[in-house]
């Protein structure tokens, strides 16, 4: 990997033909593992920008996102989210259909509720939604008593 002062603009027309999806993108390669690179497909080439060069590829990502509890309770609700390819894109958590504010540390990977109103109990129908840089998502459902 190369990086460079200013980002690149790439486009790259694959030897093998594809059917453009969300779940199939450009990947840098890395010493660690993969870097997920926002991509869009048009003409049959794919285009991104990088900030790098190096080796990239194309992966499918069809895996959802991993969504666990880690505690659930009237004060807090803390859940560790993450995903092994592409990444979380975005999240969203409600408690009986009303949406909750989260807030996520990406160095743990674990998103916590944070109340407005101290003395508003968190109870109810608990839902949260993570979906991943590809599209897929999980939905986590829990009664809170």
């Amino acid at each position: 990997m190369v990086p460079l002062q200013y980002s690149v603009h790439m486009q790259l027309k694959p030897l093998k033909s594809y059917t453009p999806s969300r779940s199939l993108g450009v990947y840098r390669v890395d010493h660690n593992g993969y870097t997920f690179m926002n991509s869009y497909w048009k003409n049959g080439k794919i285009g991104f920008n990088s900030l790098a060069l190096g080796q990239f590829t194309l992966m499918y990502d069809t895996v959802p996102p991993a969504v666990r509890a880690v505690s659930l309770s009237t004060a807090i609700v803390r859940m560790k989210i993450r995903d092994e390819l592409s990444g979380i894109s975005y999240f969203e958590a409600s408690i009986n259909g009303e949406w909750l504010l989260m807030t996520y540390d990406y160095k743990t990977g674990i998103a916590y509720s944070e109340r407005l109103d101290s003395t508003k109990p968190i109870k109810g129908d608990f839902e949260m939604k993570v979906v991943d840089n590809a599209g897929n998502e999980t939905i986590y459902k829990h009664k809170i008593p």
